[in-house]
This record gives C-alpha cells, structure tokens and sequence, in this order.
C-alpha cells in the first residue's frame, strides 16, 4: 500500500475551498494558530545595555539573547513575566510584549510541553504573578525565594513537569547556571506577530 503525503500548501488551500463552500468565514491556517503567542510562551530579547553586555559573555550558543521573559494570561490579555533587575537589586514584573520587547529584537520560544505540563505551567505563573520576588543576587539555582531572567522560566517549567527540563547546564566555579540562549532547548522557535 503507498501512502501519499499532501503538502502543507495543499492542505491549506483545502480549507480555504471548505470555508467557501460552507459559508464559514475563513479559518486560520494552522501555521497562523501555531504562531500566535500563548500563555507559556518564552521571549528571548536582545538588548544593548551595560548587563547585557554581561549576559552575553555566559552565553553558550547564541550571545544575541539576553533577557528572557514568560507570556501570562491576565485580565489585560498576554503580559510577558519577567525579572526585572539586575546583579544590583531588582523584583518580579509583569508588562506588555511591546514595553518588554522595546526597540530590540525578539524570538518566541514555544515549549515542547503537553496538555497537562501547560496547565501546570499556567496555573504556576498566574501563583507566582501574585507574589513579591526578589531578583537573585547570588544567581544561586538551589535557592528558591528569588529568581534571576531565566532561572524563573526554568523553574516554571520544571515545577510543571515535574522535571528538570535543562538537565546539562553550565558551570563556573561548579554552580550551575542559566544563560539565556540555553532556554532555546526547551522548545521550538516560532516567528513574532
């Protein structure tokens, strides 16, 4: 028995044909569904400032990424989550795609996670959206009252599968740390709207 393959073109124009003939408005295509931001949704972002800079040089793959943030689902719509600071100081913030973006550029990373890890993701960032934390200074993964950009996406993901999802990571002085490009593993890379 030969089994045909049909093409994503093909496939696409055959809905098209099914909404005309059906009367029904036409439907996104499923690559347009595929990329339209959801919550747990990762943002990569690149940026020009002093601890940029610095992120670049933990970077393990691709030194552009330099902060990273979370998309949520709130009253508002999609807000990213992020961590807001610096090796200073700095706190848990919820903002707009584009006051996170800015004038910088942006990639959307979607985790390969199921039906039950993105409820657990989602249920998990909509807990930790309600409390106050703390940047982490001491960029320290063992310590769980406080987050740097990435260790919160880490532990998001992880607290909702159960798992660690970056099992190899790098280390200097034997701690173990998150550059931001090491998050592109969690998943596949979607274009921005």
């Amino acid at each position: 028995m030969r089994v045909r393959h049909r093409s994503p073109l093909l496939a696409g124009m055959l809905l098209i044909v099914i909404a005309a003939l059906t009367g029904q408005p036409h439907a996104a295509t499923l690559e347009e569904q595929a990329s339209t931001p959801r919550a747990g949704d990762i943002l990569l972002r690149s940026g020009s400032s002093v601890w940029a800079a610095l992120a670049r040089k933990f970077a393990i793959q691709e030194p552009r990424w330099v902060h990273s943030g979370i998309l949520i689902e709130t009253p508002d719509g999609l807000r990213v989550m992020h961590m807001d600071g610096s090796p200073m100081g700095g706190r848990l913030v919820i903002e707009s795609m584009e006051d996170f973006i800015g004038e910088h550029d942006a990639t959307l990373v979607r985790p390969d996670l199921d039906e039950s890890a993105l409820e657990n993701l989602t249920r998990w960032l909509e807990v930790t959206a309600a409390r106050e934390i703390p940047f982490d200074t001491r960029f320290d993964l063992k310590e769980d009252q406080a987050y740097y950009c990435t260790e919160l996406i880490w532990r998001a993901v992880k607290d909702a599968t159960g798992k660690d999802p970056l099992p190899v990571k790098p280390a200097i002085a034997q701690r173990s740390y998150i550059p931001v490009d090491l998050l592109l593993d969690l998943g596949h890379h979607l274009p921005l709207p």
